[in-house]
């Protein structure tokens, strides 16, 4: 997204897929990009944080107090480091969204806090500021090399909030980068009957093509 695109409408739609299946499924968002300045992605942050207590309230994540007691340890790690760290302390919707500028913090994280891997992070998202679409493509494609997002072979869906003219140009950077699903932000966990799964068109499952020649083929050999 970008700051022509961080409107209300994308901040409530970031908000709604956090809290949908609590992101652990493969079309949830795991990270944010903002393509801006780090001051107008905090500021996005701050609107995409005050529309996660409505759905959260409404579905009720419960944790065990290990889990608790690691996410407030991440918590404070990263306020003790600088970064900017919007969160809740209702026990039962313990949302945490983290700003940083230009790379992820969460490999630093992920070092201090082993167990707090991608399966661990619920409700919690960390939104980077970028300086243009090439970098935040470049961004995407780092992370199954990270060590927070360890188990993931390649990112396969992206949500975007962009112009419509700069959404088709990001679009072809991110197919060449692997990139499969490629969908609006606003509901990145809605999936129709034709689209890919793990890049496979869910209808070759339950159907067969049929093939039929009239002919034979001339191969071009001697006659």
């Amino acid at each position: 997204m970008d700051k022509s695109s961080a409107d209300r409408t994308s901040a409530e739609g970031l908000a709604a897929n956090i809290v949908m299946y609590d992101q652990q499924l493969c079309s949830s968002p795991t990270t944010a990009i903002f393509i801006g300045s780090h001051g107008e992605a905090v500021e996005f942050a701050q609107a995409a944080a005050e529309r996660l207590d409505a759905p959260g309230d409404l579905s009720p994540l419960l944790i065990s107090d290990g889990a608790a007691f690691t996410l407030q340890s991440a918590r404070r790690l990263l306020r003790f480091r600088g970064y900017t760290v919007l969160s809740s302390q209702n026990p039962r919707n313990l949302w945490t969204l983290v700003v940083s500028e230009g790379v992820s913090v969460m490999d630093d994280i992920a070092a201090s806090l082993p167990d707090f891997a991608p399966h661990a992070r619920r409700r919690f998202l960390e939104l980077i500021s970028v300086n243009s679409e090439d970098a935040a493509v470049k961004l995407i494609g780092s992370i199954p090399s990270m060590k927070a997002f360890r188990g993931i072979d390649k990112i396969q869906t992206v949500g975007l909030a962009l112009s419509a003219e700069k959404a088709v140009g990001i679009a072809e950077k991110l197919a060449e980068a692997g990139v499969y699903r490629i969908v609006p932000l606003t509901d990145m966990s809605m999936r129709s009957a034709l689209e890919p799964y793990d890049g496979v068109a869910i209808p070759s499952s339950f159907t067969y093509i049929v093939y039929r020649r009239t002919m034979g083929l001339n191969l071009g050999g001697p006659s």
